[in-house]
């Protein structure tokens, strides 16, 4: 026998952070070729179950926290169940349309396969053995973080499998007996061998005479029906019957049918596939754009009222004096802010507010034909219309400022809305032969603030900060409590 040292693998090596936001960069090409990919390796029947709009909006998020992971192990820790982005991977299943855990450790398998192309494309180099074998191995332990946290929030994010469903549409066993002494219209079934006459109870309805040949099975009477009508003898004049359903409840009539499914199938899932059923998701259609300096009070009068949140409405007498009262809302949506924040620490869930500006506004209003001024930063608001869900909430303080009010949104779909609405007016109508262009910041709830003063000073932090450095994106990171270990900690963080 030949002595070999034990295999002992060391943790894998975050590799080069440069090479991540490179990857993180490219979050947007990530998700599409995942979207692609599973659908290519989806059976063709399967394929409508794929909720498309919503991986297209909450995708790249994920895929940038994705890559990220290689480079840190902070970033690696947000990703496991414990971490802050724990709540967004465990969508994942709903975002792939896995209906089962091999259908989503398929679903992590692909999205692991995008981000291996997207490295091997570019930052890493694939004629470096070393680079790449160390890429290899972090990608591996990124994969099975987000496996895991995938998987633990499966039970409640993925429909039972079609190999799950007989066991709960098996009828009853024979051997439960009726309850006998159920107070109902329809008396219970009678033993075997027990005469009428003797029963603690005597039938309500009348019997047909004793000859009659009883039924194999006799459904329980609907309330209210004769027996002398029935084509079937009364149910208390049959023996038990080993193909007979459990008791139904009184009034009701027995039935062979299978339970009806559970409500968390039967609301949030598609019968081919679970649905992009989150609270504010899958409603992607129909934003209203609420501006505080009036103007499109016909556009909300008409806007669809489910999933929409409204500003609380101004008084009919305002006690502020002046032009000055009459321009300042913001203490209107600071209230809606400051509710939502309540109702997050009631109930849970995620929220997130977002900063956006117009770059150089003042100078873009300024160089506009007279009476055009307003048009810059009306194709800033249709931009943010089309990013934003129904339920999201958007006020302008000023001219080319606006606030976004994202409820039930973690870190990565802060991210992924931020650059919708990036893209969005980068792509948009040109003004005066130019594209527009907008800086975002954003702060997620809990983790960069609990109140609403501290949470809007860590937007606008964010968004100063991106400004100041010429980018697109910035995020409000928290300082990690003695772990240097991710650039740039402890403050604003550029993104693109």
């Amino acid at each position: 026998m030949t002595d070999s040292r034990t295999p002992r693998p060391h943790r894998p090596d975050p590799i080069a952070w440069g090479a991540v936001e490179t990857l993180a960069g490219r979050a947007q090409t990530i998700a599409k070729g995942w979207l692609l990919l599973l659908l290519e390796r989806a059976p063709l029947d399967a394929a409508g179950a794929i909720p498309a709009a919503a991986l297209a909006a909450e995708g790249p998020g994920l895929s940038a926290a994705f890559a990220r992971g290689l480079g840190s192990d902070v970033e690696l820790a947000r990703l496991g169940e414990a971490g802050d982005l724990a709540e967004g991977v465990r969508r994942l299943p709903l975002l792939a349309g896995a209906r089962d855990a091999t259908e989503t450790v398929a679903a992590v398998d692909a999205l692991r396969a995008c981000v291996w192309e997207a490295a091997l494309d570019g930052p890493v180099d694939r004629a470096d053995p070393a680079a790449v074998a160390q890429l290899a191995a972090r990608l591996a332990a990124v994969t099975a973080a987000v496996a895991a946290t995938a998987l633990a929030g499966a039970p409640r994010a993925v429909a039972a499998s079609p190999a799950e469903q007989p066991s709960a549409a098996e009828p009853p066993s024979a051997a439960e007996p009726p309850p006998a002494a159920a107070p109902s219209p329809v008396a219970p079934a009678t033993p075997q061998g027990t005469s009428h006459a003797v029963s603690a109870e005597p039938p309500p309805f009348a019997d047909p005479p004793p000859a009659a040949a009883p039924s194999p099975v006799a459904p329980a009477t609907p309330q209210g029906t004769s027996h002398a009508a029935s084509a079937e003898p009364p149910p208390f004049a049959d023996p038990p019957s080993a193909a007979a359903p459990s008791p139904v409840a009184p009034g009701q009539t027995a039935s062979f049918a299978p339970p009806p499914a559970p409500a968390t199938a039967s609301n949030g899932h598609l019968p081919n596939g679970p649905a992009f059923a989150e609270p504010g998701a899958g409603q992607q259609s129909g934003p209203t754009l609420h501006d505080l300096r009036g103007g499109d009070g016909e556009e909300e009068a008409g806007a669809p009222a489910a999933g929409v949140t409204h500003l609380p409405p101004r008084p009919a007498s305002d006690p502020r004096d002046g032009p000055a009262g009459a321009m300042d809302d913001s203490d209107l949506w600071i209230a809606t802010l400051e509710r939502h924040i309540d109702r997050c620490q009631r109930e849970g869930g995620g929220l997130a507010l977002l900063r956006v500006e117009l770059v150089d506004g003042d100078r873009v209003a300024a160089s506009a034909p007279e009476g055009e001024a307003h048009v810059p930063y009306g194709r800033l608001a249709q931009a943010i219309r089309r990013a934003i869900r129904r339920q999201d909430l958007v006020a302008s303080d000023h001219q080319g400022r606006a606030w976004v009010i994202a409820p039930g949104v973690g870190r990565a779909g802060a991210i992924a809305l931020a650059e919708r609405i990036g893209a969005g007016v980068e792509n948009g109508e040109s003004w005066q032969g130019a594209p527009l262009a907008a800086t975002i910041g954003f702060a997620v709830y809990g983790e960069d603030g609990q109140d609403a003063a501290t949470l809007i000073d860590r937007a606008e932090e964010a968004m100063l900060a991106a400004t100041a450095a010429g980018v697109r994106i910035g995020e409000a990171v928290p300082q990690p409590d003695g772990n240097p270990d991710r650039p740039g900690a402890g403050g604003p963080r550029l993104l693109r």
